[in-house]
């Protein structure tokens, strides 16, 4: 269709099958869409096309290897993206590279009340003045930050590259995303679910994923 624009959701290496767009070695997935499509700012249609994107890297993301691309990078033509996988391959290569074999999961922790140095949330009791809640909230935040080293650390074997902890909302959480090899991923989910048992604050920790490495490997426009 004349009006389209072309979304790109992902670059691969253009030996693989998932490739719609061929540049060179490099290969793209991507998707038409009708250019009237960037006038509307609709939340549900931003929405759908989000999905989309997820959705369509995550199917390739299970079977080989892909740098995603952030979500909404646009061109008018089929040949204008050409010209950027082009002039852009030696980014993208190094993206894939960093990624080779790799799929994305994210661990999400909590630790129990009694693990923490108080309650930054309590309006009665001991934490009556601020200073007592800021030392209260940053003594959760160090707690949580360790666990996550630790977590981490015991996952080193599986996990092919890690980002730092990162403190969650609502008090004692936090969330460690890693890259795992694809081929290890199952192995690296039943780990998961024995290791809060090894740590001494006892974390509670759930697992999301595989999926496409969005924190190690995204290039934007």
């Amino acid at each position: 269709m004349s009006d389209a624009i072309w979304l790109l959701h992902g670059v691969l290496m253009s030996r693989s099958a998932h490739a719609g767009l061929l540049k060179g070695e490099l290969g793209a997935i991507c998707s038409a869409a009708p250019r009237s499509l960037l006038d509307k700012a609709q939340a549900g249609l931003l929405r759908d096309l989000a999905l989309r994107h997820h959705e369509r890297l995550s199917v390739v993301a299970r079977r080989t290897d892909i740098a995603p691309a952030r979500f909404g990078t646009a061109f008018p033509s089929r040949e204008a993206l050409r010209s950027h996988l082009a002039s852009s391959g030696p980014v993208w290569r190094e993206a894939l590279g960093r990624v080779r074999g790799g799929v994305e999961f994210s661990l999400g922790f909590s630790l129990p009340v009694e693990t923490v140095s108080g309650d930054p949330e309590a309006a009665e009791g001991y934490l009556r003045r601020r200073k007592d809640a800021m030392e209260a909230k940053q003594a959760i935040a160090d707690r949580v930050r360790e666990t996550g080293e630790r977590i981490a650390s015991t996952l080193s074997r599986l996990a092919m590259a890690a980002m730092p902890p990162r403190l969650g909302k609502g008090g004692a959480l936090g969330e460690i995303t890693v890259l795992v090899a694809r081929a290890e991923a199952n192995a690296f989910v039943e780990r998961v679910a024995s290791i809060g048992h090894g740590l001494s604050a006892r974390p509670s920790i759930t697992v999301k994923g595989p999926w496409p490495p969005y924190s190690f490997a995204t290039v934007g426009d």
